[in-house]
């Protein structure tokens, strides 16, 4: 069981690109756990360390997206029509992405929106980037250019207002082969240094991993 507060956990699931704020008592027992450090300048701003991550990763799975049950009843505002359909659409494809030109579904001829309709999905907390293990401290949409993604928010607000059942993403690993067979053997291990690779990451996935009988290595 995770054992941050609900305070805690929802000024971590608050997190803009990995900085935190709120009020001085809570960030002091979220900084005294080591789940957040003072950030530069002086702002009274926070960043979040690796610990902090896996605590609201570990809270988000036992509570589900939103780290504020208050939060789930609120019905959130509909968007305008072309960013909702941005989020709408998001929530309808396996990775969740909110294509623009620069992403690969412009090429393949999928749905995608301007950059206009993703600053606002972006700036309504409904889409960001995912952070990379590469990243040298938090970084921004802005700053990389990277391809958004539904948020926690945007996938409640996915839920409610287009009645998509939208979870967090599910990885997959297969590796195939027989059970217990000197190939199968060194798949598996080939499959579980993927998974060690991905928890190294930050990307907010679940630790439940099991080895199926075909060697198949699942995280859900």
């Amino acid at each position: 069981m995770s054992t941050l507060s609900p305070t805690g956990a929802r000024i971590l699931a608050e997190n803009k690109n990995g900085l935190v704020t709120g009020h001085a008592a809570a960030l002091a027992r979220l900084r005294a756990s080591g789940l957040v450090v003072p950030h530069e300048g002086g702002t009274g701003e926070h960043r979040m360390t690796a610990a902090g991550r896996r605590a609201l990763q570990q809270w988000q799975e036992e509570h589900g997206d939103t780290a504020d049950p208050d939060r789930t009843s609120v019905f959130l505002r509909k968007l305008p029509a072309r960013q909702h359909e941005a989020v709408i659409t998001a929530a309808r494809r396996p990775d969740q992405l909110v294509a623009g030109r620069d992403d690969e579904a412009y090429h393949k001829g999928e749905p995608w929106f301007l950059g206009t309709t993703l600053r606002a999905v972006h700036r309504a907390g409904y889409a960001d980037i995912r952070p990379q293990p590469y990243d040298d401290g938090p970084v921004t949409w802005e700053e990389t250019g990277r391809s958004l993604y539904l948020t926690p928010l945007g996938r409640q607000y996915a839920r409610q207002r287009g009645n998509v059942d939208v979870r967090r993403r599910r990885i997959v690993i297969i590796t195939g082969g027989r059970a217990g067979s000197h190939g199968a053997t060194t798949r598996g291990e080939g499959a579980r240094q993927q998974v060690r690779a991905v928890q190294r990451s930050r990307f907010s996935i679940s630790r439940n991993l099991r080895v199926t009988g075909r060697t198949s290595l699942k995280l859900q």
